[in-house]
Formats: structure tokens, C-alpha cells, sequence
């Protein structure tokens, strides 16, 4: 016998019973369209959600969802602090594992960078933003919570990772079904040796 808030001593099969409710009622994701989506719920990570009501920000999620209905790839190339990672690859990555994650098959992505540490960089700010928010943190459960650079949640009851490559490190044989994010695959124009 099990004792409940109430002090009433239930038994292992009442016990069960209201776990697996609570499981059900958490397991219920409906996140709505990627513009939905970044306004009411990934900007809550964020100091300032009022940034993500830019036209820019709507007109992006709204094309990102026009290519995936005709079943098209999608790139954008904007200036520096217009929150490309932050929405076309942040929230585009979890959006897209939430929206589509089944109980029935397992989701993975990939995150693809120049570099290896780039693309593990990216998965730790991803990471972080997760953990900025309550409804994100009820909806995904970390199964690696002390590993920063990997990204492996429970959603809807089943796995949903994302893998992590560099352009020059990644290793054949990775597969997705849901998506890949390319950010930041050029080298820094800076970084580069002139002989």
C-alpha cells in the first residue's frame, strides 16, 4: 500500500493507475505552427520575448512552414544578430521534434556546423534555452541531463535526439527522419590563414 497527499493508503494498482494519468496529461504536446510555436513559447527562454515579434521573425517561421508543405529545403542568409541559430535552428530543432514526435517511432535530427565543437556548441545553447523553460521542461524529459553535448529527451514517450556533426568530421551512416539543420558551416573569414 502507497499513502497519497490525502493520508488515504491506495493500493499498487490505484497507485499505477493516477501515475500513468499524470504520464498521459504530460505526454499531451501541441505546440501549433513554428510561428506559433517561437512567439508563445520558445521566446519565454528569453530576457526579452518581445524580440521574437519581429516581422522578420514571423515572415522566417512562416517560410520555414511553406517549405516543408511543398516538401522543399529551406535557407535563409541574414546579417549577424537576427537570431538565425536562435529560431532557425534552436527552435526550428525542437519544434520539429515536438510537432511530430509519435509514441509509435522514434525522432532524430542533426546539427550540422563547421566544426564539431561548433556543432556542440550550438546543441548546449539548445540545451540551455530548454532548461530556461518551465512548459519546454514539462513537455521534454532529458535522459543525459549531466552531458552537455548531447541531445537526448523523452517526448511523447519515446526518444528524440539529435545528432551533431562538423562538415569535415561528420560520419556516414547517420541517419534522420525528421530533420537537419546546417548552421554556420562556413569558417569565419577572420580565422582563415592568407599564405
Amino acid at each position: 500500500m502507497l499513502e497519497r497527499d490525502d493520508k488515504k493508503l491506495l493500493t499498487v494498482a490505484e497507485a499505477l493507475e493516477l501515475d500513468t494519468a499524470k504520464l498521459l496529461d504530460k505526454t499531451s504536446v501541441h505546440v501549433g505552427s513554428f510561428e506559433e510555436f517561437v512567439r508563445n513559447i520558445w521566446s519565454k527562454s528569453y530576457e526579452h520575448p518581445e524580440w521574437f515579434n519581429t516581422w522578420h521573425i514571423g515572415l522566417l517561421c512562416q517560410d520555414v512552414e511553406q517549405a516543408i508543405q511543398e516538401k522543399k529545403n529551406y535557407c535563409a542568409v541574414l546579417p549577424r544578430y537576427h537570431l538565425k541559430s536562435t529560431v532557425l535552428g534552436y527552435a526550428f530543432s525542437v519544434w520539429s521534434l515536438l510537432k511530430y514526435s509519435s509514441p509509435k517511432f522514434e525522432s532524430t535530427g542533426m546539427y550540422l556546423s563547421y566544426s564539431l565543437p561548433m556543432s556542440q556548441y550550438h546543441i548546449k545553447e539548445m540545451k540551455r534555452v530548454i532548461g530556461r523553460n518551465e512548459q519546454l521542461q514539462e513537455w521534454m524529459k532529458d535522459k543525459v541531463p549531466g552531458s552537455e553535448f548531447s541531445f537526448r529527451y523523452i517526448i511523447n514517450g519515446t526518444s528524440a535526439d539529435i545528432l551533431e556533426g562538423g562538415v569535415f568530421s561528420f560520419k556516414r551512416g547517420q541517419h534522420t527522419n525528421r530533420f537537419l539543420v546546417a548552421d554556420d558551416i562556413l569558417r569565419d573569414p577572420e580565422k582563415l590563414v592568407l599564405d
